[in-house]
């Protein structure tokens, strides 16, 4: 079971990254998309256990530069089998 501090290391290591192929159609099976401004876009999880939280995806090469929890204070509990389940 991936612990709320894994969630954290797994999304801090994903900033710098490509965002998720899954994602880049503005829908998929696991992300809502979200214009934030001219320059960037969110990527929304909204997931069952309340572990939520939203990428931030720089529009002109696709890059993640940060996320965010959708709540605060941050969810604690989450039911992740893995990591890899995260993105």
């Amino acid at each position: 079971m991936v612990t709320f501090s894994d969630m954290e290391t797994s999304l801090n290591a994903d900033v710098g990254k490509p965002a998720p192929d899954l994602a880049v159609g503005h829908t998929s099976w696991m992300f809502k998309y979200h214009d934030v401004d001219s320059e960037t876009y969110e990527l929304t999880s909204l997931r069952p256990d309340e572990c939520n939280y939203a990428l931030v995806v720089r529009k002109k090469d696709k890059a993640i530069i940060g996320w965010h929890y959708l709540q605060s204070p941050p969810p604690t509990g989450c039911k992740f089998q893995n990591v890899k389940q995260l993105m």
